[in-house]
């Protein structure tokens, strides 16, 4: 029989969240319980590489996942379900009807009701395994926040959909000793890379510098088969099974996964004596002194903008060359065609989007000649958004 854990102190159920009611650091909502049930668990307990003694440590772990997308909802579907203690999810974003063809965890009701990720995930798995500490934070990971979030974690999973969270993830894991496992899906392939600090190569020493925005493919402009986000988010769960397990051969490099050609290849990763991370110890993301200050969301019709110092950012006024101008400074061009801006309302609990519906043909790019601000078009169906950055 497999002896009782010792569980953590979990904050109390109290009532779904609400988002006029998140915290700045996010909405936490926990279920726990004092005991386990070994019958829940005997198909995994009896495979001779795990265990009793394998499923306490599993047991005693705590995991936190970083975005509850396609491959975070994988990710932690596979993980509460395999007995990990306490699980803390960690997302910004809701659900929309987009995410229902790779986001296993969510379903029509789930949008109907308005649910967070990170929230709707916490109430599927908390009847899936009641017995296990599951916290669904709503919350935008950042180097403000990273730390309190992963500081007491085993392990942590990457489901982000952007380079910036990973390369911050990196940095803070890097410093803190957490190992953490890289996991990235889109189209028909994937990769996924098993990181554990001193150890193995990081993601730095893979990728050197952050691409720049723009230059990678995304699920909105490749598109994403969803059994391609399965097999690389559970080749990434069972590495997390047995590195806090203490079982069977970690990945110390690359494992790719291609649908298409039916292509499973490993490769070498070395680490970097340059490597401005591992190497050199420069957390250039963590310090904030490196990274985009938006993102375009994975799934929504949505860029995020991060105004650091919590300044209050208006999205309907002109650029500060440009007060008093209107927005036909713009040039009017059969190309090019100014139209009004909307944006949500800066209380609003999602993600505030800058956009503007204009004429822009595809791969169209306009100057300001007033202030030098590039627009730049980009397509999700029959909206146009449209990203402001300076020159």
């Amino acid at each position: 029989m497999l002896p009782d854990p010792s569980p953590p102190h979990p904050h109390p159920l109290s009532r779904s969240p609400s988002p006029r009611h998140l915290t700045p650091r996010g909405a936490v909502h926990t279920i726990s319980h004092d005991r386990t049930n070994p019958r829940a668990l005997a198909r995994q307990i009896i495979f001779p590489g795990l265990g009793e003694a394998g499923q306490r440590k599993l047991l005693a772990a705590t995991v936190v996942v970083v975005g509850c997308g396609a491959t975070g909802t994988v990710l932690a579907n596979h993980l509460a379900r395999s007995g990990v203690g306490r699980l803390r999810i960690v997302d910004r974003d809701f659900i929309e009807l987009n995410n229902l063809q790779r986001q296993l965890l969510f379903d029509e009701q789930d949008i109907a009701d308005g649910l967070p990720k990170a929230e709707a995930a916490r109430r599927k798995l908390a009847r899936v395994n009641s017995e296990i500490t599951i916290e669904g934070i709503v919350a935008d990971v950042s180097a403000d926040n990273i730390v309190s979030l992963i500081r007491d974690a085993d392990l942590v999973m990457d489901g982000a959909d952007n380079f910036e969270t990973r390369f911050l993830l990196n940095d803070a894991c890097a410093k803190l000793g957490i190992p953490w496992i890289y996991s990235g899906v889109i189209g028909s392939y994937g990769m996924t890379m098993t990181i554990r600090p001193g150890k193995t190569a990081c993601l730095r020493c893979l990728l050197g510098q952050m691409p720049a925005p723009g230059t990678t493919a995304t699920c909105d402009t490749a598109g994403v088969l969803a059994p391609s986000v399965s097999v690389v988010a559970s080749i990434a769960a069972g590495e997390a099974i047995k590195l806090l397990a203490g079982f069977g051969e970690l990945n110390d490099g690359l494992i790719n996964y291609d649908l298409l050609d039916n292509s499973l290849e490993q490769f070498q990763v070395l680490r970097r004596e340059d490597c401005e991370t591992c190497g050199r110890g420069n957390y250039e993301f963590l310090n904030a002194e490196a990274g985009t200050r938006t993102a375009t969301l994975c799934g929504r019709n949505a860029v995020q903008i991060s105004v650091p110092g919590g300044q209050r950012l208006d999205l309907d006024a002109p650029p500060p060359a440009c007060a008093g101008r209107a927005s036909t400074t713009w040039p009017s061009t059969p190309t090019c065609a100014p139209a009004p801006t909307r944006s949500r309302s800066p209380s609003s609990p999602t993600p505030a989007p800058s956009s503007r519906d204009g004429g822009c043909e595809r791969g169209a790019e306009c100057v300001c000649e007033v202030c030098r601000c590039i627009k730049k078009p980009g397509f999700f169906g029959e909206t146009r958004f449209l990203i402001f950055a300076s020159v």
